[in-house]
């Protein structure tokens, strides 16, 4: 293929890419769930009805969870920089969500804990870092409460499911968390 026609081809790719990326984001976005980091405060039940919605009313919860669409709580929970070392003054959103996985409503239930990143960085790098940091999560609520490994499911995205701009510092803030959905 000539030099300018692989120009052309690679600047209609950009194009469209550019064109559906905020289409994408939207998509992103409609996911239901609760970002506690943009509340004053959330509580125990805040956690529980955000994490396990297809629980309603004493006893038993249901055996199957909600299907669709997939409901997601943004934990308050923050990092070291570049680091999976969870900052000490955030241990006690964590212990609130270790009081609803051992409450005996919820004691049956499973959980997958998701690392995010921002951009910066490699994409190498931001995988490994957002594995390591959902792996810190799950080794805090093991270590602080009775919950048996096998509820907790870890997954590090990295930077691909971002819900903000990566080009300014506030969208790579919202796009660097944690989040916890039903298994």
């Amino acid at each position: 293929m000539p030099h300018h026609q692989i120009r052309i081809v690679f600047a209609i790719v950009s194009v469209l890419f550019s064109l559906a990326g905020p289409f994408i984001l939207d998509a992103q976005e409609q996911r239901k769930g609760v970002d506690c980091r943009e509340r004053e405060s959330c509580t125990d039940m805040d956690l529980a009805e955000a994490i396990f919605p297809s629980f309603k009313g004493i006893g038993p919860a249901p055996i199957q969870p909600q299907a669709s669409p997939e409901t997601f709580v943004a934990l308050k929970v923050f990092f070291e920089p570049n680091s999976a070392t969870i900052i000490q003054q955030y241990n006690r959103e964590l212990d609130k969500l270790g009081r609803v996985l051992t409450s005996p409503d919820y004691s049956h239930r499973r959980i997958r804990i998701e690392g995010h990143t921002d951009s910066l960085g490699s994409d190498r790098s931001n995988q490994v870092l957002s594995e390591m940091r959902a792996k810190s999560v799950k080794q805090y609520l093991e270590q602080h409460f009775t919950i048996a490994p096998d509820r907790l499911e870890v997954i590090g995205y990295g930077e691909r499911r971002y819900i903000a701009t990566n080009a300014t510092p506030e969208g790579r803030e919202k796009n660097r968390r944690i989040e916890v959905v039903e298994k």
